[in-house]
């Protein structure tokens, strides 16, 4: 790409008009590059929709998927599967009192232990 696009840029200077193979090759990468572009968007998108940014904790739609997937491997497997749900009552003083650098490592690190 880096060559087609150098040998462009040298014709357009000189006043000579461009090769075929180098416009082609330059509208091909540019076309892959945008491909590229679309499916690391789709992936940064479908990442905070699953997660957290700041916890790094997983949201409605990727606790209801991750369930899914454990369903799943459990029946495979014939073994049996555990869920275990916590609800912090009053967690708006906390937060509060103890400032969102606090709350955010207890968010971040409770689900490690």
């Amino acid at each position: 790409m880096h060559d087609a696009i150098r040998s462009l840029c040298t014709h357009v200077m000189t006043g000579a008009t461009g090769h075929f193979v180098d416009l082609d090759c330059f509208e091909q990468s540019q076309s892959e590059l945008i491909g590229l572009l679309a499916s690391f968007k789709t992936l940064i998108l479908s990442r905070s929709v699953r997660s957290d940014p700041l916890t790094e904790l997983p949201l409605r739609y990727g606790i209801e998927n991750d369930f899914a997937l454990y369903q799943k491997e459990a029946r495979r497997n014939r073994t049996l599967l555990y869920v275990v749900l916590i609800d912090v009552d009053h967690f708006k003083p906390i937060n509060d009192t103890t400032g969102t650098t606090w709350t955010t490592w207890f968010c971040a690190t409770s689900p490690a232990r």
